[in-house]
């Protein structure tokens, strides 16, 4: 049993977190947020405690479409919990994550290989 009302929130946000889980976004530079699952751009609503604070994980419970798409609902999450609480669904979100930015620093580092060759080809037809 938790010892202590910190314990016994976060018991309860991760046991929200389990049947919420498509139900988070990350902050993104800009301030917004993003869905993981969907990738959508929202907004913490205004009347909601955690509007004007910045969390860089939420958990939310509705999505509220005006004039921009807000959501309500919403509480902090670790984003640590993701893969803790439900690892079969965030472990391989994370892994063809990072599968991707090998493939982009793998492709960078290609594109900078043929620039180069191309520099040293044009160098040798100057000579």
């Amino acid at each position: 049993m938790p010892s202590s009302s910190s314990d016994s929130d976060e018991v309860l946000r991760k046991a929200l977190l389990r049947g919420l889980f498509q139900n988070t976004a990350r902050r993104d530079p800009s301030g917004t947020y993003v869905t993981f699952d969907g990738h959508q751009t929202v907004s913490i609503h205004p009347s909601s405690a955690l509007c004007g604070k910045k969390p860089d994980t939420i958990m939310f419970y509705e999505i509220v479409m005006t004039t921009k798409v807000y959501v309500r609902c919403v509480t902090a999450v670790d984003s640590s919990w993701l893969t803790e609480v439900v690892p079969d669904h965030f472990a391989a979100a994370a892994k063809s994550a990072v599968e991707k930015k090998g493939k982009e620093k793998e492709g960078t580092s290609q594109k900078k290989e043929k620039k180069a060759s191309r520099m040293v080809s044009v160098s040798t037809l100057r000579k």
